[in-house]
């Protein structure tokens, strides 16, 4: 068994006051291939609030206050189920196998070459047509504490997408009280094979919609 890592802290602000555990909280999000979407959200005493949904794993909004104390939403993003399927941007999902492109789809491993699907005029793009920000997640637990946080998992079979080797991948999000939010990322493979995960959030700190502050 071979494995991969990737952690990333998002998000550094002003720490919460007093102690307190985070929370978290379980909700219906709609429908994606016959399957219910879950939305999880982290929360903590500060009133910081992480919403993660099981489709592509997604980190879908993110509740945080400004220097004024005044809340919104930092993370770009669809409201519900429809507008995603209906108009994919990978935005906050996990995208995988590999995030960013892969020239003409093609890659060589251990002399083997291999082809991919392209979906990004000759390029294979974060995974091709169906990478893991299309795929439904399992949510194997949730937690309170210290750290809110949950953790989903996908099991990608060998082939899949014309990559080699069964990759079982978890997606870690957690929320503490300084307002710190994690994503640790692990695949382990059967066998050979490339992967590069990243999570494909956009951004915009004056809060959506608004025209200033818009970033990637």
């Amino acid at each position: 068994m071979r494995s991969w890592r990737l952690i990333m802290t998002l998000l550094a602000a002003a720490s919460a006051t007093g102690v307190s555990a985070a929370d978290v909280s379980r909700a219906a999000f709609g429908k994606a291939d016959g399957r219910d979407i879950e939305a999880i959200t982290l929360s903590n005493k500060a009133g910081t609030k992480a919403r993660i949904i099981t489709y592509g794993a997604s980190l879908q909004s993110l509740m945080l206050a400004d220097r004024h104390g005044h809340f919104d939403d930092v993370v770009v993003g669809p409201p519900g189920m429809e507008t995603l399927i209906a108009k994919p941007q990978f935005m906050g999902a996990t995208v995988g196998r590999v995030a960013n492109r892969i020239a003409k789809g093609q890659f060589a491993l251990d002399g083997k070459a291999y082809q991919v699907p392209v979906n990004d005029g000759v390029n294979s793009l974060h995974g091709g047509p169906k990478g893991f920000d299309k795929a439904v997640w399992d949510v194997v637990s949730v937690a309170k504490g210290p750290a809110a946080s949950v953790t989903l998992r996908y099991v990608s079979p060998d082939g899949d997408m014309g990559y080699p080797g069964a990759l079982t991948v978890t997606a870690i999000y957690s929320l503490d009280e300084k307002n710190h939010l994690l994503i640790d990322d692990k695949a382990t493979t059967e066998k050979p094979t490339v992967v590069n995960l990243s999570n494909h959030a956009y951004w915009n700190l004056a809060g959506e919609g608004s025209p200033r502050g818009a970033m990637g």
